[in-house]
Formats: structure tokens, C-alpha cells, sequence
């Protein structure tokens, strides 16, 4: 069940830039499965992709770095949801149990499958 959730926009792109970067990261992502998901971080809708069935993160991780992004969330095959940023010089940080549900959070961060209706989440175990 290994995936990771990568952002490619960022809150002050216009919706065309969005759409750009979007299909650039869709074609920098073609040797993955990928699924776009609509991602809500810190109150802010981003397009994200959510690519399962990974065997070595460090690829996804720079490709992160290259579209300006802090992390990528990383879901290990227990389901234990990590932040892996991409600065080097910070730590990685374990942030809970990744969890699949049918219903919409009442709040925090999350991500949206709109084709399977699928809500992903981290219950927080501390």
C-alpha cells in the first residue's frame, strides 16, 4: 500500500498556471500510477497526485523540490503517514495513521479522490 502525496501548485497560482504545472507534473509522473487528487492543506486547496505502488521515494521527493514544494507525504505499507520535506537539513516526521473514508472531515488537512469518492486522512496516535 505504499504511496505519496506530492503537490504541484501553490496558493498564489492563477487558475491557468495551475492547469500548466498540473499537466507538466501528470507527464513528469507518466512511469507511475497516478491518481489527481484535490488536496486541502492548511485551509488552501492544491492539485495533488496521489501515486501508489512506490518503490523508491527519492525520484517523487526531488521532483517535489523542482516544483517548489516543502514535503511529500509518504504512506508506508502498515499505513504509518509520514512528512518527508524536501530540505534536506529537516527531519522527516511520523504524523499518524493514514486512513481512507467515504465521509469529509470536519476539518484539517485532507485529500479528495473525486472519481472514487475517497477522503484521505491522518489520525494524529499521540
Amino acid at each position: 500500500m505504499r504511496k505519496v502525496f506530492i503537490s504541484c501548485t501553490r496558493p498564489n497560482m492563477t487558475d491557468m498556471e495551475q492547469h500548466a504545472v498540473m499537466k507538466k507534473m501528470e507527464s513528469d509522473l507518466r512511469n507511475y500510477k497516478i491518481q489527481q487528487v484535490e488536496g486541502y492543506f492548511m485551509g488552501q486547496k492544491e492539485v495533488s497526485f496521489m501515486v501508489s505502488g512506490v518503490e523508491r521515494v527519492q525520484p517523487i521527493l526531488e521532483l517535489a523540490k523542482l516544483y517548489n514544494q516543502d514535503s511529500i507525504m509518504y504512506v508506508s505499507s502498515y499505513g504509518g503517514a509520514m512528512i518527508m520535506p524536501t530540505d534536506e537539513t529537516i527531519d522527516l516526521e511520523f504524523v499518524g495513521e493514514f486512513k481512507v473514508s467515504k465521509t469529509k472531515p470536519k476539518g484539517g488537512d485532507y485529500s479528495y479522490n473525486p472519481r472514487t469518492q475517497d477522503y484521505y486522512t491522518v489520525e494524529d496516535l499521540t
